[in-house]
């Protein structure tokens, strides 16, 4: 039964990354309607969801996107935990939401993530715009609107910015505007790609990466997995994916997919969720490495069958 879901209400994006490139597509796909939200979270595979994560694109290019998030709401009551992931670049539309978001007495975790790839230059570099200053606004004005937001800074590390120097950057702001702060390796999925350019990092940056995540003093145990994927070159828990079964991916057309990482549908909005089981994990995904929004609901809803998995990420 799905418990977490993953909402990409647009592919339409105003950075210029080089890890994602989105924004050089012409993003003229059809984008779900608040109504048509409503029609596909009413359905019985859905009503058992305690969580979902709103991202993009950029979710605050949705001009309706308030709407959208009090329509999902009402439509999933078992819903307690939110997630909005945004680049930054719209300071005070996110304020003006999570000061709403932070009276509204369904959410019991109400959180926040926001894209920076290390200081004012190297952030730039990688997110081809000058979001720096503004993703620290957006960071600080939303946490003063809401006093209970937990935030988080997200960022995708390439040999731009796999190095001590923008790594120690991402954790004195985190520590200064009060966030946690994760990160995962660049690779192309069926999201975020960049075919043009080698982003990977080297095997030296890599094993900095790893001396890092074990000193950092974080215990998030998707760093910790991570430091295991760049050792050993597997994920932990995804011998035993739940892709499709506790987490989905809902995509801005209304399609449902097992996972971020997924090229086959399993709903959408006309039918919901029309595929009940998944035996066949892999031959449809790309799983060089799990994204945290598929991580953490393995993590969070564990079936007994894959509890002892966790002891080797310190849970």
């Amino acid at each position: 039964m799905l418990k977490s879901l993953g909402i990409r209400v647009t592919r339409k994006c105003n950075s210029r990354c080089l890890i994602c490139h989105l924004w050089k597509e012409q993003a003229t796909g059809r984008e779900v309607s608040a109504s048509q939200y409503k029609k596909l979270f009413s359905q019985p595979e859905f009503q058992e969801v305690e969580e979902f994560f709103i991202s993009g694109g950029e979710a605050f290019l949705r001009k309706d996107i308030e709407q959208i998030i009090k329509t999902i709401l009402r439509s999933m009551p078992k819903v307690t935990k939110f997630l909005l992931t945004t680049n930054g670049t719209s300071p005070l539309k996110a304020a003006e939401l999570f000061k709403k978001l932070n009276k509204n007495q369904q959410i019991k975790t109400l959180r926040l993530a926001v894209s920076l790839e290390g200081d004012g230059v190297t952030n730039k570099k990688i997110r081809g715009i000058d979001s720096y200053n503004s993703a620290l606004l957006t960071l600080k004005l939303c946490r003063a609107a809401a006093p209970r937001l937990q935030t988080v800074i997200l960022t995708t590390l390439t040999h731009l910015n796999c190095n001590r120097r923008s790594l120690n950057h991402i954790k004195k702001i985190a520590v200064q505007t009060g966030s946690a702060f994760s990160f995962r390796p660049f690779y192309n999925s069926v999201y975020h790609y960049n075919h043009e350019k080698r982003l990977e990092f080297s095997g030296k940056q890599k094993a900095l990466v790893v001396d890092f995540i074990k000193n950092c003093g974080s215990d998030d145990p998707f760093l910790k997995a991570q430091g295991e994927y760049l050792k050993t070159g597997k994920m932990p828990l995804m011998d035993k994916c739940l892709a499709g079964n506790i987490f989905a991916d809902v995509r801005p057309d209304g399609s449902v997919y097992p996972c971020f990482n997924s090229t086959r549908e399993i709903g959408n909005v006309a039918k919901g969720v029309y595929v009940k089981k998944i035996k066949d994990l892999g031959q449809h995904e790309q799983c060089p490495c799990c994204d945290e929004a598929c991580f953490h609901p393995m993590f969070c809803w564990p079936p007994k069958t894959i509890k002892n998995n966790f002891s080797r990420i310190g849970n």
